[in-house]
């Protein structure tokens, strides 16, 4: 029997890839529940719990350079002949149908081609193109991603459709987990430590702001077990080697503890498609400072704290802020937070995909 959806789960390196692997969970959910028995799934991950008609593929080291999923992926949607076909990170599958992508942010136009401009960035980019140009709808997550993007490819611009993030519901749930006893006060930081997350200007400003003595800095950061030479040499210019922690695995329940104890959330990336764990900070109790840039302050709304990417003094006077908060202004903020994140829901997220596949099915 032809399932009329087929979902061509390509990621590349879905454990540090944590914000699209948890988007095409969610789209899974959404679309079992509103296209049941219809729906065709060809992944490399072998979990498949709507029971989805499923075909295996391979990853490997090297496996995303070949294109060895797509290829696989191509000869399923042969077989399946559906109407729609989801690819969830680009790629060149080849199908006769409609298809729909998602745009996550447009880093590598914004960030990594000004920066760098060798092959691999030129390859990705000219791949979302094609893309593009062959789409029948571009789910975007969220209003600023959809602007940055009809800036950069105006002659797409109407295939666009914004379908905002949700906050997962145990985010919201009292902690049975200890907090890490650190011996003070923490800030926390979530994410990798590439170049445009920010990372440096985080252990310059938590230097700069003479804090160490009563507060710690945990990071939790998926990669590297130790910290980078030029991290180093900020942990040693500000004296910083007994107060900044490292993490790089941690599961859902202790990233929940992990947020709820701390002090805030710090966030400072110079640009993000969305920003969820700003939501997940506010969900689970928590203060967050992160960026007045990109997409941030449309998450972040008017409860967050913001300071300038860019300018160390900027963040460093937002910590000493968030340290001498009258106890009744944060717990105002807080129940600010928690408000603030219930607005946004997977449950209205998978409502307004599944009307964009029903356009097509």
């Amino acid at each position: 029997m032809s399932r009329p959806i087929f979902l061509n789960d390509n990621l590349p390196a879905p454990r540090t890839q944590r914000g699209i692997s948890r988007y095409f969970e969610k789209l899974e959910e959404g679309l079992a529940a509103e296209f049941p028995g219809q729906v065709a799934l060809c992944s490399a991950t072998p979990a498949n719990p709507y029971h989805f008609k499923f075909y295996p593929s391979l990853r490997f080291k090297g496996s995303y350079r070949f294109k060895l999923h797509d290829r696989i992926a191509t000869l399923a949607a042969r077989l399946e002949r559906p109407r729609v076909v989801y690819s969830d990170y680009f790629g060149e599958a080849r199908v006769n149908a409609a298809e729909i992508f998602t745009i996550f942010d447009m880093i590598p136009e914004k960030i990594w081609l000004p920066q760098d401009n060798n092959r691999v960035n030129r390859r990705f980019v000219l791949e979302k193109q094609a893309c593009f140009a062959r789409a029948a709808a571009i789910l975007s997550i969220s209003e600023n991603t959809a602007r940055d993007f009809k800036t950069i490819y105006p002659t797409f611009a109407h295939k666009v459709v914004v379908t905002p993030l949700g906050v997962d519901t145990f985010f919201f749930e009292k902690s049975s987990e200890k907090t890490r006893d650190t011996g003070k006060p923490y800030f926390l930081y979530v994410g990798t430590r590439t170049p445009y997350k920010n990372f440096l200007t985080l252990l310059d400003a938590f230097g700069q702001s003479g804090l160490k003595a009563d507060f710690n800095l945990q990071v939790i950061s998926p990669g590297s077990a130790a910290f980078s030479t030029e991290e180093t040499a900020l942990l040693h210019k500000w004296r910083l080697a007994d107060s900044v922690e490292l993490f790089c695995s941690v599961t859902d329940a202790e990233l929940r503890c992990a947020y709820a104890g701390a002090t805030a959330f710090v966030y400072p990336s110079k640009y993000e498609g969305f920003g969820l764990p700003i939501l997940e900070a506010f969900a689970s109790g928590t203060l967050v400072a992160t960026s007045n840039t990109s997409s941030m302050p449309e998450v972040g709304g008017e409860v967050a704290f913001y300071f300038d990417p860019l300018l160390p003094e900027s963040l460093a006077a937002t910590l000493k802020q968030l340290a001498a908060l009258p106890r009744s202004t944060r717990q105002d903020r807080l129940a600010a937070g928690l408000a603030r994140a219930r607005t946004f829901s997977w449950e209205r997220f998978q409502k307004q995909t599944a009307a964009v596949f029903k356009e097509f099915v």
